[in-house]
């Protein structure tokens, strides 16, 4: 589903969706994370998850299907081997709040992006 112009919902195909602008990741503003809003842990992940975090599925599987294999291994491996320390953060207090940081949802994008990834 898709929400139209006059704001209403119309059921359109996936590739369709793909081909919106508003979908588009050339169209997304950056992402900009703020530092002292990441465990100090996992700043160093805040470059990947300023590339892969888009809360937006679409946008997400775009970027996903356009990375070369080397890309996506990294994202997965990283992210992977970081579990634990993201299992804390993003099932932490925050998971329960109704107005989430920047951050919390980047990096939890960023975690939907590597468990996309197959092996």
């Amino acid at each position: 589903m898709a929400k139209s112009s006059d704001g209403d919902y119309q059921l359109v195909s996936v590739s369709d969706l793909k081909q919106r602008p508003e979908h588009r990741p050339e169209t997304q503003p950056p992402i900009s994370l703020n530092p002292t809003r990441v465990p100090p842990e996992l700043r160093n992940l805040i470059p990947l998850a300023e590339r892969w975090g888009y809360p937006d599925d679409t946008v997400r599987d775009i970027l996903i299907e356009s990375a070369s294999r080397d890309e996506l291994l990294e994202l997965k491996a990283r992210v992977r081997a970081a579990d634990e320390l993201l299992d804390e953060w993003l099932a932490g207090p925050e998971a329960c709040s109704d107005n989430p940081s920047l951050e919390y949802v980047v990096f939890s994008a960023m975690r939907m992006a590597a468990d996309a990834i197959s092996d």
